[in-house]
């Protein structure tokens, strides 16, 4: 038989434009598509994320893009 994973990732968006990502996989797509449209709105958009793995892929997709600083901190 064979194990099924489930894979878990919540995203908690507060009115203000801070969002919060949790999760097991880090899949940032929706994550850019929310950058996006916040930037295409002059709306704000802080992200946390609780570990160095989604840090470190939300930078790799965001490399070269002029309206992203990333701070990350422990």
């Amino acid at each position: 038989m064979p194990i099924m994973q489930t894979i878990i990732q919540i995203l908690i968006h507060i009115k203000s434009g801070i969002y919060y990502i949790y999760g097991d996989s880090p899949d940032v797509s929706k994550i850019v598509m929310l950058l996006q449209e916040s930037h295409e709105h002059n709306k704000r958009f802080t992200l946390f994320t609780y570990s160095d793995d989604w840090s470190a892929k939300i930078n790799q997709e965001l490399i070269g893009d002029e309206i992203t600083t990333i701070y990350v901190m422990h």
